[in-house]
């Protein structure tokens, strides 16, 4: 029973994600003498105690969005509060308790559009106060890549492109899906087909992992060949795959054992591109050179980018939103980076930048925990319940924070310590070994099963 009140608390951190953690719409045509005004315009109704979050469809074209914001629906007498380059803005003048509508116009160095349509928020009322688990801000973008709405939907198009990987069967979002809280949903303990058999190398026995099926074993040439532990079967990685939400908040790197580091370097040069705050960016450059995951023996990132310039994006996917097709609107990937960078030139390190700007705004910041942290709801009697086992149990000494997580590393005792040494790997410390990075308790009713090999449901 202690169990399930705990989950009760945890669970109350899920959230199901706004428009914006999907996919950015567009209107499709632009000129240099036009550009569409943009579409999808939604605004939050006492979602937020301090703010009003404005969203919007990225619209083809434009460089920057401005928000007007009224308490009548008249768009003509809109006073002009501030400006975005992404995908939303926080309105943090809104007055609690009063209704607004706001409108938003597309803007380049050339034109701006005529209004979007209204779309009506009102700030709730609520306070802040200090507590173990305040309210989620936006994460913070590093020096060197800011967010921008054609960054954002170029690195959407990329996620989800199975032309990724050397096969065309894999792509970053097959094994990160925002509808099973950023997880694999393909990983089900006790599933052959995504059972690792561990370091024992023998399946059906206590260190069996269960991770992502990738790759099978293939060549450059597109010929597969048998894998001891596999045959000709998908390989299994040998950690649980991660969630990719809430990632822009990871001071001390990526991976269950923070190997993606803040510092971001060119993978064909070396060169550091953004010294701190990159993890993200440094995340992208591992699955697509991995040949569990998504290469082929051998596979660097100038054939990477190589194949990704060459192909028509996305042109193996099903059910493309209109609003991610219609920016993309027929254009090469060549073309795609030149609205996003400023160039056409498909770069290791471009591809890193898109994805990662795409992954930053991922963000699951209207949860009930959320709402009850700005005093705007109360939890409910099971949740209350969860919360005092959840402090008196301890749980809260590594689950803190608005991210429910003190982003270290500790080793828990899930498995003996050198079968993976984790941390102790990259860090070469034996103090470390067995030591793996606090998950974040953001949505994870929807991530189980549980632990870096996925053993506990």
């Amino acid at each position: 029973m202690k169990i399930f009140v705990l989950f009760a608390f945890a669970a109350f951190a899920v959230v199901v994600f706004s428009g914006r953690s999907e996919v950015s719409q567009a209107n499709g045509r632009y000129s240099t003498g036009s550009i569409d005004a943009p579409t999808g315009v939604r605004s939050t109704v006492n979602l937020y105690a301090t703010k009003v979050g404005v969203y919007w469809d990225t619209v083809r074209g434009a460089t920057l969005y401005r928000i007007y914001r009224n308490t009548a629906n008249d768009a003509n007498t809109a006073t002009d509060v501030g400006t975005s380059a992404g995908n939303y803005y926080f309105d943090l003048t809104a007055v609690a308790g009063q209704s607004y509508f706001y409108w938003v116009r597309a803007e380049n160095s050339v034109t701006s559009s005529s209004f979007s349509e209204p779309a009506s928020g009102r700030r709730a009322n609520g306070n802040v106060f200090p507590g173990p688990f305040p309210p989620l801000d936006p994460p913070p973008s590093p020096s060197g890549n800011s967010v921008t709405a054609a960054k954002a939907s170029l690195g959407k198009a990329l996620f989800w492109d199975e032309q990724l990987s050397s096969t065309n069967t894999v792509a970053c979002g097959t094994c990160h899906r925002p509808e099973a809280g950023g997880r694999d949903p393909r990983t089900l303990f006790g599933d052959l087909a995504s059972r690792n058999p561990g370091p024992d190398g023998t399946p059906d026995t206590f260190d069996d992992i269960f991770g992502s099926p990738g790759v099978p074993k293939n060549n450059a040439d597109g010929t597969y060949f048998d894998s001891p532990l596999f045959a000709y079967r998908p390989q299994v990685t040998k950690r649980r795959a991660p969630s990719y939400l809430n990632t822009g908040y990871s001071p001390n790197g990526l991976f269950w054992d923070g190997r993606a580091t803040g510092e971001f370097r060119d993978p064909l040069t070396n060169e550091v591109l953004i010294a701190a705050g990159a993890s993200l960016e440094s995340q992208v450059l591992g699955p697509p050179v991995s040949d569990i995951e998504m290469a082929h023996g051998g596979r660097d990132w100038t054939q990477v980018a190589a194949k990704i310039a060459a192909v028509r994006p996305l042109m193996l996917a099903e059910d493309v939103p209109g609003s991610l097709r219609n920016w993309i609107g027929g254009r090469s990937y060549p073309e795609l980076f030149e609205e996003a960078f400023g160039t056409p030139e498909v770069t290791p390190a471009r591809i890193a930048m898109a994805i990662a700007t795409h992954e930053r705004q991922l963000f699951s910041d209207q949860t009930p925990l959320d709402r009850w942290g700005a005093s705007i709801e109360q939890l409910t009697p099971q949740e209350m319940n969860g919360l005092s086992l959840f402090v008196n149990k301890r749980c809260i000494d590594c689950h803190t924070g608005s991210l429910l997580a003190d982003n270290e590393f500790h080793n828990i005792g899930v498995r003996p310590q050198l079968e993976d040494r984790g941390r102790g790997a990259i860090s070469n410390n034996p103090v470390d070994d067995g030591a793996f990075k606090t998950p974040t308790l953001r949505n994870v009713e929807l991530r189980g099963p549980y632990m870096r090999n996925g053993q506990f449901q």
